[in-house]
């Protein structure tokens, strides 16, 4: 699969690189910071299209012998976890740029635990909140998009960082089909900092799951550094917490009470719908910490053990939570439904 000619334009306050695939363009653009041409970002955008179609990667400009390295280890890693072949990517020519690494360092910030936690224990070090349209949100969803951007910006501005909002198509492109989602993401967003390395010397992923609990996922501890580049360099942040322990962490945090963030589901018109499993979750630990009233994106209408009433089942992945809940200072009516959920569980399985 041939990647060439991609190309940066820059006109009128908007940085966009793009590169036609199959006869469709696949973009990134930003108003917020200049992008730069990369087939490292493109590579780690595209690393999980290249898998599935069994085509492997290839470049007309150099790819970085650091990145390289990283993603000769990713591929075993990933044949092992969901049996990808392993196909390494190639980049025409030797790479001999002295590019110099820039001192700033970013995160990926969405509004959710993971971020307000990566950014409370970090505030020292990051200058840079990334935010990517297109990948949690779809960019159809003017409404919600506009509403996210405010809160992004009102954080931004109460933390003192600087916001960098980008778009994209990726998800939408035709190459992208078949890609599990749950798979690429980290790639993705290696991707976005890549893009930024004119910006960025380092990227921090907040993390999803514990060391111990870590599973078979696009974003691991494990994973992320592989990304990493001779311009950037990608961290992973907060596997040694659980959740209800990052909840804690956040919970006095006046903005997180605002703007927290959690749901992927987007059921209705909330922010967090309240109503999936990610949402009664979040609202049960914080719960352990803290009125649970306080965080006005969430639909209090309900009481929340009719919330985990109303759930089906849980996934076995999630079922840790659950069990530590159970062990936990929680309400003995959240518990009993707690109970009434995993027997359920259990029955479905």
């Amino acid at each position: 699969m041939l990647i060439n000619n991609i190309k940066e334009i820059n006109l009128d306050g908007l940085s966009r690189v793009e590169v036609r695939i199959h006869g469709e363009r696949l973009w990134f653009e930003s108003n917020d910071a200049r992008l730069v041409s990369s087939a490292e970002a493109f590579t780690s955008a595209l690393l999980f299209s290249s898998l599935v179609r069994r085509q492997p990667l290839e470049f007309e400009t150099p790819l970085s012998s650091r990145f390289l390295a990283g993603v000769e280890k990713l591929l075993p890693i990933f044949n092992k976890w969901w049996s990808y072949p392993v196909l390494l990517p190639k980049g025409r020519g030797k790479n001999s740029s002295t590019w110099r690494k820039a001192d700033a360092v970013a995160q990926c910030f969405t509004c959710g635990v993971d971020s307000f936690h990566t950014m409370i224990n970090n505030l020292e070090t990051v200058s840079h909140l990334i935010f990517v349209c297109g990948f949690d949100i779809p960019l159809h969803l003017e409404k919600r998009i506009a509403a996210t951007h405010f809160a992004l910006r009102e954080i931004a501005d109460f933390y003192n960082k600087k916001l960098i909002v980008v778009r994209t198509n990726l998800r939408e492109h035709s190459i992208f089909k078949g890609v599990n989602w749950e798979h690429a993401h980290g790639g993705a967003l290696a991707a976005v900092g890549h893009l930024l390395s004119d910006n960025i010397g380092q990227l921090i992923i907040p993390s999803t799951f514990m060391y111990q609990d870590q599973k078979a996922w696009g974003s691991t501890a494990e994973t992320d550094p592989l990304w990493s580049s001779d311009r950037l360099q990608i961290k992973h942040f907060g596997a040694a917490l659980i959740r209800p322990q990052k909840i804690k962490s956040i919970v006095n945090e006046p903005l997180a009470k605002k703007h927290l963030r959690v749901c992927w589901e987007m059921r209705n018109s909330w922010v967090n719908c309240s109503e999936c499993e990610k949402c009664i979750r979040t609202m049960l630990g914080i719960s352990l910490c803290a009125p649970v009233q306080d965080f006005v994106q969430f639909d209090h209408s309900q009481p929340l053990e009719k919330r985990i009433d109303s759930l089906p089942f849980i996934t076995r992945h999630t079922y840790p939570y659950y069990r530590d809940f159970l062990e936990s200072g929680l309400d003995e009516k959240y518990k009993e439904a707690i109970k009434r959920l995993i027997q359920r569980s259990q029955i479905a399985a």
